[in-house]
């Protein structure tokens, strides 16, 4: 025993304690300034270093990793009678001095399976979560809110806004959620989605954008609550605009009840058969002619 390092007689061993509570028990009194190195923003102080993993750099990939795993008769990983079941890793991102966190779990195979990367934060602070790789393989992120009573489950999209250099944008939104695809694991990512938000001064809009198309196939503005197809600025609460004649077949379907003509809903009418309907030049032109009880409407 040396006056840092402790070997108990259970097993335990400690560093700068002689209270151990596990197998490596390792404690640091230093107090630290929250400023520099390993500061989290808002706090007053900064977490302590209690261990340090150094691997060798060689290039890209090279760094340090903690591997977790379980001692059992059928393992066959390492050695035989261990199996793998997680890891963390920190190492070299880009040759460019950066680092990346690596998350590792284990798959289900006999016998144990390699540490597989399940998700990584990258130098810029951008984290990707990576699915099962098997034929029928899924991604996940499920958040399930456990509160006895009145939970709340929350996710906040927190981003930029300024002013005139903000713009619809169905690649390179500030603050959107985008749905993209590919043919399989290597090809290119195609754009399918993209659903933004975008203040535009007081207007607080959201609008979906379809492909690579900048501009929101429909758009919601919330400070008047109008719905736009087809145009950014509405000027009534369902503006429906386009540069050709739409027909009225195309925008409302059959209702099975009636001779088959197309109907539309108004309450307290229930369904009125439309005799025509038609847009041009971004105006909406309908026209329907029905028997109320006191005559009709034209």
């Amino acid at each position: 025993m040396v006056s840092d390092l402790v070997i108990k007689g259970d097993g335990n061993i400690g560093v700068n304690t002689t209270d151990t509570k596990t197998k490596l028990h390792v404690l640091n009194t230093d107090d630290s300034s929250g400023t520099g190195d390993a500061y989290i923003s808002g706090r007053v102080k900064k977490p302590t270093e209690c261990l340090r993993l150094q691997g060798q750099w060689y290039f890209t990939g090279s760094g340090a990793l903690l591997r977790f795993t379980n001692k059992h008769g059928g393992g066959l990983n390492l050695n035989t009678g261990e199996y793998y079941t997680a890891g963390v890793a920190g190492f070299d991102d880009q040759n460019a001095w950066g680092g990346v966190l690596a998350l590792y779990t284990s798959p289900n195979t006999s016998g144990g399976g390699d540490l597989t990367e399940r998700m990584i934060i990258n130098s810029a602070g951008h984290a990707e979560i990576l699915g099962d790789r098997a034929f029928d393989g899924s991604t996940v992120l499920k958040l399930q809110n456990k509160a006895s009573q009145y939970g709340r489950t929350q996710i906040h999209l927190i981003g930029r806004y300024e002013n005139s250099n903000d713009a619809w944008s169905a690649g390179c939104a500030r603050n959107a959620v985008m749905f993209k695809y590919q043919t399989d694991y290597y090809s290119g990512i195609n754009h399918a989605w993209t659903i933004q938000s975008v203040p535009n001064g007081s207007n607080n809009e959201l609008g979906f954008l379809s492909g690579s198309n900048d501009t929101p196939r429909v758009l919601f503005q919330g400070s008047t609550g109008r719905v736009a197809i087809g145009t950014n600025s509405p000027d009534c609460p369902l503006h429906v605009a386009s540069s050709t004649s739409i027909s009225l077949n195309s925008l409302f379907a059959e209702y099975s009840s009636s001779s088959g003509s197309p109907h539309i809903w108004i309450p307290d009418y229930g369904y009125l058969p439309i005799r025509d309907i038609s847009i041009k030049q971004g105006k909406l032109f309908m026209f329907w002619f029905v028997d109320l009880e006191a005559g009709s409407i034209s």
